[in-house]
């Protein structure tokens, strides 16, 4: 959780504020709604270099629509193809995306 946050119920409960990144997986990973328009419109990430079986089920879940890879996920470029084939092997539909603004 994020610093500060005692919680998802502190988290959900913010003014003007969407819940800590832990929190929000939280939320999905129970089948929280919250909207009902959100099927396919979260974009997540995953802690890693390769996915966790924590990882798999959450990218299972309706409410992900893509996942971003950053620095932190990546070592070299075959394991970025491996990391890669395995979110294809979860859900071939995500979309993938790279956050290259560090130059990688």
């Amino acid at each position: 959780m994020e610093s500060g946050c005692t919680g998802v119920s502190d988290c959900v409960g913010l003014q003007d504020q969407a819940p800590c990144p832990d929190c929000e997986r939280a939320l999905v990973c129970k089948g929280f709604s919250m909207s009902s328009g959100l099927q396919g419109s979260l974009m997540v990430d995953v802690a890693g270099t390769w996915l966790t079986s924590e990882d798999r089920q959450f990218l299972r879940q309706p409410e992900v629509g893509g996942l971003i890879i950053f620095a932190r996920n990546i070592e070299h470029p075959r394991q970025v193809r491996e990391l890669s084939a395995a979110i294809r092997a979860v859900r071939p539909d995500l979309l993938l995306a790279v956050d290259q603004e560090g130059g990688r």
